[in-house]
């Protein structure tokens, strides 16, 4: 009774996020990313379906009515299946090109309509009546468990590998909420799977066949929890604490970096007093961090010689390293080139142009690079590469 109430209050917000996206829809008509933003409406609506079809409080009287046991059940199975459908739709537009999502999501399309062409023929020849312990019965459970299954590994990855490549931290959480709502949707399809087969086949599986509710009701919270969470995280202050904690972290991260840079060069540190006048001295300050180190760099990098840099980049590629090892070694060896009291004097042209960081790359992107490079800044990599440059 518990996880139906649970369940049917998933269905309610389910309700309440697609009228909410379905008016962001109206708004944003015109807009590049609306075929995302239209497979996420369709993809909320089939939630709140499928989750008011799924608990016995609804489908015992909805059987009953009809005179079919397990009417009820199909048609949210059915519904399930279009939905995971629909959600690798909307992964699809947002981490595709258009015309790609499309030719991928029609081939997935024509997929599911022959498996659920099989469903229903396999429902008609053998549809068994659903109980409390049994709710996954019939020969057809079979092919839709697999099917299931199936999308949701792919779901799985998907959501996953572009939370990695989002920007937005509420919508790469909200990804990272559904990867993690599909893997509990797995170990239910899973746990399902094997109660439906000690049934027909009379074999022992310890265990009550009820131990999978569980995993489908936090799968439907947390799944809908996910998709809505980039609507109304920034609304409640999430987002603005994400960012609060995060600078923070990357403050705190970065100032062994800053502290020797700016050892090297103290001019490229701005008067504290015009931080503290600001109303946002917190923040400024923390944002002036990576600044202050790349101003640090355009001084250093003039002391760094093409032979050091062929020097480190061959150490890294014999290695395996990556380019925050590479940067930290050539950042170190400049300020050993300019401390040094038989060092060269600055080049005219440098032969090393950014610390790292390519032009390509987003402001968070840079200053999680340099996080990593303030972190190897004592690493063995760099005191192998400063013990050859003295020797």
């Amino acid at each position: 009774m518990t996880s139906d109430l649970v369940v049917l209050a998933a269905a309610v917000l389910a309700l309440v996020g697609c009228l909410y996206k379905l008016h962001h829809l109206r708004q944003r008509a015109a807009e590049p990313g609306t075929p995302a933003l239209r497979a996420l409406v369709v993809v909320l609506g089939l939630l709140a379906g499928v989750f008011l079809l799924t608990p016995r409080l609804v489908a015992a009287p909805v059987d009953a009515a009809l005179g079919l046991s397990g009417s009820t059940r199909l048609a949210a199975n059915v519904l399930a299946m279009v939905t995971c459908l629909a959600v690798l739709g909307w992964l699809l537009y947002l981490s595709r090109p258009r015309e790609e999502a499309r030719a991928r999501l029609v081939l997935h399309a024509r997929v599911l309509a022959a498996v659920v062409i099989a469903i229903l023929f396999l429902f008609a020849l053998d549809h068994p009546p659903v109980t409390t312990e049994r709710e996954f019965t019939g020969v057809y459970t079979y092919l839709f468990l697999v099917y299931l299954g199936y999308v949701e590994v792919g779901l799985v990855c998907l959501s996953w590998r572009y939370a990695a490549r989002v920007e937005a931290p509420l919508m790469r959480l909200g990804l990272r909420i559904v990867s993690v709502a599909n893997v509990l949707g797995l170990m239910f399809l899973v746990t399902e799977f094997l109660y439906l087969l000690e049934h027909q086949l009379s074999i022992e599986v310890y265990g009550s066949p009820t131990v999978g509710r569980p995993m489908y009701t936090a799968a439907a919270i947390l799944f809908v929890l996910g998709m809505t969470l980039p609507a109304w995280g920034p609304r409640v202050g999430l987002e603005a604490l994400w960012w609060h904690v995060t600078r923070r972290r990357a403050a705190r991260r970065l100032r062994p970096l800053w502290t020797v840079v700016t050892r090297a060069y103290p001019g490229v540190v701005l008067d504290r007093e015009f931080l503290a006048a600001s109303p946002y001295g917190g923040r400024l300050a923390a944002e002036r961090l990576p600044v202050e180190v790349h101003d640090g760099w355009l001084q250093l990098r003039s002391h760094l010689t093409p032979g050091d840099v062929r020097l480190i980049d061959h150490l890294a590629v014999r290695r395996g390293l990556d380019d925050a090892d590479v940067a930290a070694a050539r950042l170190m060896v400049a300020i050993h080139r300019k401390d040094s009291a038989d060092g060269s004097a600055p080049g005219a042209e440098p032969p090393v142009e950014h610390l790292g960081t390519g032009a390509s790359k987003t402001l968070v992107a840079d200053v999680r690079f340099i996080c990593d490079v303030s972190k190897n800044l004592r690493s063995h990599f760099v005191r192998d590469v400063l013990d050859q440059i003295n020797a």
